[in-house]
C-alpha cells in the first residue's frame, strides 16, 4: 500500500464520519431512513466509499458506535 492509499484510507473514514453525522442530524425528520456508506476497493487497493440508501430507520446507537469507529 503506497501513501496514496493511506490518504485515500483517511478520506473513507472521513467520508463515513460525515454520513453518520447526517443521519443523526435528521434523527427527528419524519420518515427519514439512514445512508450506509461501503467500502469497495478502489485504484491501487485503496478504499472508497459508496452511499446507499438504507432501508433502517435511524438508529442513534448504531450512529454513534460508528462515529467511535471512525473517529479521527
Amino acid at each position: 500500500m503506497n501513501i496514496s492509499a493511506h490518504i485515500s484510507a483517511m478520506h473513507a473514514a472521513s467520508y463515513n464520519f460525515g454520513v453518520s453525522a447526517h443521519n443523526i442530524a435528521n434523527l427527528s425528520t419524519e420518515d427519514f431512513k439512514a445512508q450506509e456508506v461501503t467500502l469497495i476497493e478502489g485504484i491501487y487497493g485503496a478504499p472508497r466509499p459508496v452511499v446507499e440508501q438504507s432501508e433502517r430507520s435511524m438508529d442513534i446507537v448504531t450512529e454513534m458506535t460508528r462515529q467511535q469507529r471512525f473517529n479521527l
